[in-house]
């Protein structure tokens, strides 16, 4: 889903966990990065080396469309900070941070299913 602001990502994540009776929430910046960039550290989704036809390929996990099109939000949970991950440059190390004042992106909404945590 392609949104304009933070605000409206958080609040499409509520909005849809209505409608879906589960908790979707943003992923953090390094929930975005292992899906990737895998747990071998690879410098794109579907490897280290240029490739024609990257915006079609997917991360080792099979989730596709990281990169190629408009940064995704994500939060730093540690500090609240709101960042925007992927887009265009296909490079999934950069952390954009949004400023205030900076509110208003063409980026999009990838909401999550946080998984249970063993022992929950």
């Amino acid at each position: 889903v392609w949104l304009g602001s933070h605000k409206e990502a958080l609040r499409l994540c509520g909005r849809l966990s209505e409608v879906e009776g589960c908790a979707l929430r943003l992923p953090t910046a390094d929930e975005w990065e292992m899906a990737a960039r895998g747990t071998d550290g690879r410098r794109h989704p579907w490897g280290n080396l240029p490739q024609d036809n990257w915006e079609e390929c997917a991360s080792p996990w099979g989730v596709e469309e990281l990169v190629g099109d408009v940064p995704e939000w994500t939060v730093e949970p540690s500090t609240g900070a709101t960042l925007l991950r992927g887009g265009v440059e296909a490079r999934t190390w950069v952390r954009h941070p949004v400023y205030p004042g900076e509110e208003e992106f063409a980026a999009a909404l990838r909401p999550i299913l946080p998984l249970p945590v063993a022992g929950e």
